[in-house]
């Protein structure tokens, strides 16, 4: 039996879900119906139930009984209130990462090397879906590296949110995500000189290049 099978109804309910609002698949302010996507699914509305008052509970859904659930739009005070985290998190690894040793900074630049060779390889397929997931892995690998486990934690909080602003600000241009991988390119090299001042500017320059398209 395959591990997918082996998870719980409601559990693989709430992936399937949650995956295609952050994924774009999912248009903003789509209503959902549970009995179509249980259907869909093959598996009962009970556990479909469950997985929208999860996502309510999250913030992805608004359930409306009889009707069906509201995919909740990406809003200016989210956009604000994540690109401000992910700017002060994201500060904070990188000053932790540009004061390790030579060989510590290689070895996490080389991770990140090989995120964006991903990254290169995926847009070449034209699979913004797969590069979507590899943004954030990028910068989470950042964050796992800054060495402080409960900010690495506030990173794969805001993760899921990051890859549905990347998913909206790229839309299905292909052009666009390449500027962003130019500039982890960026960050990456600022990362395994240890220059932190060239590291802070590009993360703004980045930062405000993906809030601006959304």
């Amino acid at each position: 039996m395959s591990n997918e099978r082996m998870q719980p109804a409601a559990e693989r309910a709430y992936d399937f879900v949650k995956e295609k609002i952050i994924d774009g698949s999912f248009e903003p302010s789509q209503m959902l119906s549970e009995a179509s996507l249980a259907t869909e699914m093959g598996i009962s509305r009970t556990p479909m139930h469950e997985a929208f008052l999860r996502l309510e509970v999250e913030g992805f859904l608004q359930l409306y009984p009889r009707r069906g659930a509201l995919i909740v739009p990406i809003s200016p005070q989210e956009i604000r209130e994540v690109y401000e985290a992910r700017l002060l998190v994201d500060r904070h690894c990188a000053e932790k990462i540009c004061a390790m040793s030579d060989a510590e900074r290689a070895d996490i630049a080389d991770q990140l090397d090989a995120t964006i060779a991903e990254q290169d390889t995926a847009l070449d397929g034209a699979d913004l879906h797969a590069y979507t997931h590899l943004d954030a892995r990028f910068h989470q690998i950042i964050m796992d590296g800054g060495a402080n486990s409960l900010l690495a934690g506030l990173g794969h909080q805001l993760r899921e949110r990051q890859q549905r602003f990347t998913a909206t600000a790229i839309g299905r241009n292909v052009a666009r995500a390449r500027t962003f991988v130019d500039q982890h390119r960026t960050l990456a090299d600022a990362l395994r000189t240890g220059d932190l001042d060239a590291y802070l500017s590009a993360l703004d320059t980045h930062l405000t290049n993906s809030r601006n398209q959304l």
